[in-house]
């Protein structure tokens, strides 16, 4: 430079600084921003894939909650197991192989019921509660039973339920004696609406009565309707011709053996408005439970008690006559 620049210093001086930029390397952008620290080496992906695991192993394991998706259908499972997923309560409902409980949710403090099955109990029906899971949870409508979950353990299974607290329709029968034509209406609007979707998926509910209807109070004095129980349904894409149901409610072509569909559903909903349009005893037993077609191989008649229980057709209106007629 001084060979250069011999007499001009300023020169000599300006040159070096431009030569010193040119020949400096390139600052870290991330080393800078770090406050002068010195940047760590990158990391391979190997490496930080054994740093995580190493840093998981490090770190003590709590229990995992169990999510929604998981909680809707486990199997294999302990009472232990089921106890961490909801806390059982009352007894609201009960019958030959079931009984239904209150229960709530712990995830999230939800009021349930749950369909408690004891296993042993459905030897040679285990097709009627597979029938019910696959059924109930393929539906979703306001006027149908929602299924949540399903869990099974060696001896029981649990079906948890959406709650319908105000009872079942053969209570309310059972409590009042009668409803008014407005009332019966409703209620023959909401089964009408729940079978006229089942039916739109080729689904034949063959065990509708008032024992399977359950009551939602949704405000004071307004009672709707939904339906249960799919222990008897079933797809249907030809005549059926196994006899089952409940004997009160039991349409002439199912006892014909002719052959029958999802219209034998509407029969059995003739049936229950005319049991709500008429004076009601309420010292009657509860209907008997459901004959489904291996039970009835073995029985000849249907007890008598259930086809001869009185009713008095009280003083109604030519609509209503019309409608029950029809």
């Amino acid at each position: 430079m001084e060979e250069l620049f011999p007499e001009h210093s300023h020169y000599r001086a300006s040159a070096l600084r431009s030569w010193e930029k040119k020949l400096r390397p390139v600052p870290n952008k991330a080393a800078k921003a770090d406050s002068g620290r010195v940047p760590l080496p990158p990391v391979l992906k190997k490496q930080k894939e054994r740093s995580r695991v190493e840093q998981e192993a490090k770190t003590p394991s709590l229990p995992r909650p169990i999510s929604r998706d998981e909680e809707k259908s486990l199997i294999n499972l302990t009472p232990s197991d089921v106890e961490r997923c909801y806390e059982i309560g009352r007894v609201i409902g009960d019958g030959n192989f079931a009984e239904v409980r209150e229960c709530r949710r712990r995830h999230d403090d939800q009021i349930l019921a749950v369909k408690i099955v004891e296993r042993s109990k459905l030897t040679g029906r285990e097709h009627m509660m597979q029938n019910e899971l696959s059924l109930l949870g393929s539906l979703c409508h306001p006027r149908v039973v929602q299924l949540l979950a399903h869990h099974h353990t060696q001896t029981h299974s649990y079906l948890v339920m959406e709650l319908v607290g105000g009872g079942d329709l053969f209570e309310a029968i059972s409590d009042r004696g009668r409803f008014s034509e407005a009332e019966a209406g409703l209620m023959v609007l909401d089964v009408s609406d729940a079978l006229s979707y089942i039916h739109s998926k080729s689904i034949v509910h063959r065990d509708l009565k008032p024992e399977n209807l359950l009551i939602e109070k949704v405000t004071a004095g307004v009672c709707r309707l939904k339906l249960g129980d799919f222990g008897l349904a079933m797809v249907v894409t030809e005549p059926v011709f196994t006899i089952c149901g409940t004997p009160t409610y039991v349409a002439p072509e199912i006892l014909r053996e002719t052959g029958y569909g999802v219209a034998v559903d509407v029969w059995a909903l003739g049936v229950i408005l005319y049991i709500l349009l008429s004076t009601f005893s309420s010292s009657k037993p509860r209907h008997s439970d459901s004959v489904s077609p291996q039970q009835h191989k073995h029985s000849s008649r249907p007890p008598s008690s259930e086809l001869n229980q009185p009713f008095m057709l009280r003083s109604v209106s030519r609509h209503e006559l019309n409608l029950v007629i029809r």
